[in-house]
């Protein structure tokens, strides 16, 4: 489903110029093409016209104004430095407001093919961790703020609300429409008081942070020719432990095993020219698959299940459960 024709009459006056809005151009048009949607709310279209070609992505507009700045001069500054494959915002008369519930923004289309679907090549695995550490190493700050895993402590009790006395609330509604739920309700009450442990003696001692992805899951990096050429959706970007995306990234590829996790750390650690803590990436890897078990939890309960594509989530749980831990 396209935008408004107000609210993409004004993108293309922004990307294209007036003459080119509406279609005005003699012999061209401006096409407009469905490119990803998310259960963040957030949805993106190829906008195309010509040789030039953009992604335009839209946003939930309570999103903190300042946050969102942050994330644009940080992207900006990354692809300032030469990192071309970070899908940085363009500048000009952007973010665009849609109201009181949107915000627009442009970034150049990125060519590639997702790291998902290349996860049994070891030259893409090699090239996406390398990226990411020439990302983390462009942007490397330290700004004193609360240690990384003591924040992990916080959104995993506040956001999964578990109490250890309790059970863990899953209806059985969302148990008879989404099956694979079974599996998660079955580990999760042991991987939140595992994941809780696990992660206790790194707070307080890893409290170097810096701006990091917050979100790289391999369908995140585009990889052309064994090169990374895109590195996209930056919605969840935060000043974190750069082990947070390392954990995240290995985690998602290698799904439980153990020496596949550790062999994408190693790519990262090469690339990076230092040893990580394997452990605590370990330890941030079940956390992160517990507050993924949750997030969907709660997107599930939100909306009938008609409003989703089927077969998407299913993958997604499926990849949560063999994460999690029991």
């Amino acid at each position: 489903m396209l935008p408004a024709e107000t609210i993409r009459r004004a993108i293309e006056e922004r990307l294209f110029g007036p003459a080119a809005a509406g279609g005005a151009a003699p012999g061209k048009s401006i096409q407009w093409s469905p490119a990803a949607g998310g259960l963040s709310r957030a949805s993106v279209w190829r906008v195309v016209f010509g040789e030039r070609s953009f992604a335009v992505r839209r946003s939930r507009a309570e999103l903190d104004a300042t946050r969102s700045l942050w994330i644009t001069d940080t992207l900006r500054r990354a692809y300032g430095s030469g990192l071309t494959f970070v899908a940085a915002p363009i500048e000009g008369r952007w973010p665009l407001r849609e109201g009181d519930t949107h915000l627009w923004e442009a970034a150049e289309w990125m060519e590639g093919v997702p790291l998902s679907e290349l996860a049994a090549d070891a030259t893409a695995l090699e090239a996406a961790a390398a990226g990411l550490a020439s990302f983390h190493w462009t942007l490397r700050v330290s700004d004193g703020s609360e240690a990384p895993c003591r924040s992990a402590f916080e959104n995993l009790r506040q956001r999964v609300g578990w109490r250890s006395d309790e059970t863990w609330p899953i209806p059985r509604s969302l148990y008879d429409a989404w099956p694979e739920l079974e599996a998660i309700g079955r580990l999760l009450p042991f991987s939140v008081a595992t994941s809780t442990r696990r992660l206790a003696p790194f707070c307080g001692v890893l409290t170097q942070i810096q701006p990091i992805h917050g979100d790289t899951r391999p369908e995140h990096f585009l990889m052309s020719g064994g090169k990374l050429t895109g590195l996209i959706d930056f919605g969840a970007m935060r000043r974190d432990t750069v082990l947070a995306d390392v954990a995240r990234l290995a985690g998602e590829l290698a799904l439980g095993d153990e020496v596949r996790r550790d062999e994408v750390v190693g790519y990262y650690e090469t690339a990076a020219e230092r040893p990580i803590d394997r452990a605590a990436v370990a330890a941030l890897d079940l956390a992160g698959a517990v507050l993924s078990a949750a997030n969907w939890l709660r997107w599930l309960g939100e909306k009938p299940a008609g409003e989703f594509e089927p077969e998407l989530v299913r993958q997604r749980l499926r990849a949560i459960a063999a994460r999690l831990t029991g």
